[in-house]
């Protein structure tokens, strides 16, 4: 299974069959689309929150998001100094 694959023209590069079942990329949009065919939409939206309540406490200790709008709030969460890490607690989610 490939999750994510931002780099799929690099998935065949070592040229190499490797063994088992053939690699199958996994896509999210695809697959929440077939929960809900399985399922059906009122148990998938159940089984969603069931989920998601339990991540949402765990993070919250640890997670603060930060929202911001425009170039200015870009430029202010540009990581600036030594070795160019943000290492602020809060992330950044910005609409430009």
């Amino acid at each position: 299974m490939v999750i994510g694959a931002t780099h799929h023209e690099e998935m065949a590069a070592g040229g190499e069959k490797l063994p088992g079942p053939a690699p199958k990329l996994f896509f999210a949009p695809d697959r929440i689309r077939k929960r809900g065919e399985d399922w059906g939409t009122p148990e998938l939206e159940k089984r969603v929150a069931a989920a998601w309540h339990p991540f949402a406490e765990w993070s919250g200790d640890w997670l603060e998001v930060r929202r911001g709008r425009g170039r200015e709030d870009l430029k202010s969460n540009i990581p600036r100094g030594p070795g160019r890490r943000n290492r602020a607690r809060g992330r950044p989610v910005l609409s430009l």
